[in-house]
Parts: structure tokens; C-alpha cells; sequence
């Protein structure tokens, strides 16, 4: 139930705010929820990435740029 609303969260969020830092969208997921944990957060990540809801793409060393697919 909860990776299901995290992972609608992350849609929306992307929706509003366009790409983003995974370390900003996993910043607001934190806001929004308190404490979500870094590895199902970044489980999400790949799994809406295989999905192709999203695109995960290098930007630096250990911080990618995520955004939704079709926009």
C-alpha cells in the first residue's frame, strides 16, 4: 500500500514541479511523509523507470536527474 502512494507521489510531484535531483525529489518525499526509507525510495525509482513513467538520467557523481517520460 505505501510504495503504491509513493510512488503516485513521485508522478505528481514530477507533474508540478518538472525534473528533478533524486536527492530533491527524495527530500520531498521526507517533507511530505517524515521518514522514507533511501532504499525503497530508490526501488520505486527503478521500478517506475522500468515501468517508463520516468527517466533516470546521470547528471554528477552519485546524483542522477529524474523526470516524467512524455513531457
Amino acid at each position: 500500500m505505501r510504495k503504491i502512494l509513493l510512488e503516485s507521489t513521485i508522478v505528481e510531484i514530477l507533474s508540478q514541479k518538472g525534473s528533478m535531483t533524486d536527492k530533491e525529489l527524495y527530500e520531498a518525499l521526507k517533507e511530505l511523509y517524515g521518514e522514507v526509507d533511501e532504499r525503497e525510495f530508490r526501488k520505486i525509482l527503478m521500478r517506475l523507470e522500468v515501468q517508463g513513467v520516468v527517466t533516470v538520467s546521470p547528471l554528477i557523481k552519485d546524483r542522477r536527474i529524474v523526470e516524467l517520460r512524455g513531457v
